[in-house]
């Protein structure tokens, strides 16, 4: 319906491209909609963002990149973790990390940025600076019990507990039960 009523915004192509690419995996529609939205207008970050998901899925790797430097130049602080973690995507794993260390150095508050600095330890095998990133975390989010649970469950038995742990918990919580956890959730945990 908002393309009917004006074809000529940017945000209308960018919410298609991402439809396209999350929900339809049709990466090429996705690549036509996002191309359509950079035309209309080249300084809008999130289509660039997107379009880096977009390149990571086509395994344009440095496509990828550029165009997340891109979008994280016009808005730094739209996404800052978005450079981190898409160095991760690409299995960069050191300048993943390095970006991601910066970034909490600067904005300490972002607990998303950190969540993606403990996968970042956690791909690439630091498993103890995992754990303690994940772990405050939690605590930032102001759940102190599960990150004191989920610390009990990896100094039992590192990544195997704590995944254990976390399906158990899942399923003993009627509440949780009650919301969906897709496969992909359950299998990275």
């Amino acid at each position: 319906k908002a393309l009917e009523l004006d074809d000529s915004l940017a945000e209308t192509h960018n919410s298609l491209g991402a439809l396209h690419l999350f929900y339809d995996w049709d990466w090429k529609k996705a690549d036509e909609e996002t191309q359509r939205a950079v035309q209309l207008d080249p300084g809008f970050a999130e289509v660039h963002h997107l379009r880096s998901y977009l390149m990571i899925a086509l395994n344009r790797p440095e496509e990828a990149l550029k165009e997340q430097r891109l979008a994280s130049r016009m808005d730094p602080f739209g996404r800052p973790f978005a450079l981190g973690y898409v160095l991760m995507r690409l299995h960069r794993y050191d300048a993943a990390i390095q970006e991601l260390q910066r970034r909490k150095k600067d904005l300490p508050q972002d607990a998303t940025g950190r969540y993606v600095l403990a996968e970042a330890y956690d791909y690439k095998g630091m498993k103890e600076e995992s754990a303690k990133e994940f772990e405050e975390v939690f605590l930032q989010l102001g759940d102190k019990k599960f990150a004191t649970e989920f610390r009990k469950a990896f100094d039992k038995g590192g990544d195997k507990a704590v995944a254990e742990w976390r399906i158990h918990r899942h399923q003993a919580d009627p509440e949780a039960r009650k919301q969906y956890l897709s496969p992909l959730q359950m299998a990275h945990w």
